[in-house]
């Protein structure tokens, strides 16, 4: 289920961490609201510790902190992430599809939904280590720092495309999906690894149905369903999506997959569902006429789990 651990880091370097959000002419982590893209393109090491400019503490915390740091750094852009059942992304607490293996009844999902969403959004507001990173990387001082200045805070650190793909869905949720897609075509041009692969391609297909071009949406989440490595997150954007264009070979695919991997993941189908209602009853998103064709066409062929996705089209 979600893992309601807050943000933890050693406290050798939560001092340090202090020492660099005390210190005014500290400049390794305080990040402007980003103008451009060029901070999330370095594909190096990140900064050097011999680094002109760094206070003893950066240069510190770099020789001997890096990845610790960067790492706490992509935890707190994802708990900023989750926004409840009433965001425009997906992005869930339930972070694997393998983490529950009992079947829960549909109040049962909806309430442990609700309590994963709680501890991880009440984590990561209160966490002692979240309001230090905020005081590291804010610019300006006071404030609140965003996904893409944590993200790019990360990176500076340690470049890695899981720090980008944050940054793409900051940048998408913040109105911005043209730049999230460029972001996330970066990430996608030289090889990456498989799961990094199918977010991108995922994260790719809620930016265009953003921004209103449903088909190339399709083709990027059916993209991302194409990887060896399962995910659930993308066969049910590609169900919803099959459904509202009314491509019903994609949609019988589609029914088949979420079925499977639904067994060990309800809970993730009861907070996709449980969006798409709060979406469609709050009017940012509208079943289309061809929806209910579909879902009359795909009958018996609809398990619980897709049945329970289908149940946010009705009006």
């Amino acid at each position: 289920m979600a893992e309601a651990k807050g943000l933890t880091i050693d406290p050798e370097v939560q001092e340090i961490l202090r020492k660099v959000a005390a210190d005014p002419g500290s400049t390794l982590l305080r990040v402007q609201r980003p103008r451009s893209l060029r901070g999330f393109f370095d594909r190096g090491h990140g900064v050097s510790a011999v680094a002109a400019g760094l206070t003893s503490a950066e240069r510190h915390l770099v020789r001997s902190y890096r990845g610790d740091v960067a790492r706490v750094l992509r935890e707190a852009c994802r708990m900023k992430l989750i926004d409840g059942p009433g965001g425009m992304l997906h992005v869930s607490p339930f972070r694997s599809v393998h983490e529950e293996h009992v079947r829960w009844e549909p109040k049962e999902l909806a309430t442990h939904a609700a309590t994963a969403y709680i501890e991880c959004s009440a984590n990561g507001d209160s966490d002692d280590v979240g309001q230090l990173l905020a005081q590291c990387v804010q610019f300006p001082v006071g404030a609140e720092p965003t996904v893409s200045q944590l993200a790019e805070a990360s990176i500076r650190l340690e470049p890695t495309d899981e720090a980008r793909s944050m940054a793409a869905l900051g940048l998408i949720r913040g109105g911005a999906p043209s730049a999230g897609i460029r972001l996330l075509q970066y990430i996608l041009d030289p090889p990456c690894s498989p799961l990094i692969e199918i977010g991108a391609r995922n994260n790719l297909g809620m930016a265009y149905s953003l921004m209103g071009d449903m088909r190339e949406a399709l083709v990027c989440y059916t993209a991302a369903c194409t990887s060896t490595q399962e995910r659930l997150e993308p066969w049910m954007n590609r169900f919803v999506q099959a459904v509202q264009l009314g491509v019903h070979s994609d949609a019988r695919i589609a029914c088949s997959e979420i079925e499977l991997l639904a067994v060990q993941a309800f809970p993730q189908v009861e907070w996709f569902a449980s969006v798409k209602t709060t979406l469609r009853e709050r009017g940012d998103w509208t079943p289309s006429g061809e929806s209910s064709n579909c879902l009359h066409a795909l009958g018996s062929l609809m398990g619980p789990a897709v049945r329970r996705i289908a149940d946010a089209f009705s009006q």
